[in-house]
């Protein structure tokens, strides 16, 4: 698990979880109470410097999926299109 705490969203903190996503698809990154952010404004930096997606937001804890690069071990079903 990855924390964010008063210094936010910074390179050191987007650095821990992209190596956490090497090695776990799916991530907890819990935003503190003494954070400048909140958990819905962490998505958009998380998401956009990590390649990753957020799955889910509960409470001050964001959940991050992105899959391995060889070897997925959760494949999301595909979308079907809509007719």
């Amino acid at each position: 698990m990855v924390q964010i705490g008063l210094g936010g969203v910074t390179p050191g903190v987007l650095a821990e979880i992209g190596r956490a996503l090497q090695t776990h698809e799916l991530i907890k990154v819990r935003v503190s109470k003494e954070s400048p952010i909140s958990p819905a404004e962490a998505v958009e930096p998380i998401e956009a410097a990590t390649r990753s997606q957020v799955a889910q937001v509960i409470g001050r804890m964001v959940v991050i999926y992105r899959p391995r690069k060889k070897d997925p071990k959760i494949v999301l079903p595909k979308e079907t299109a809509k007719k």
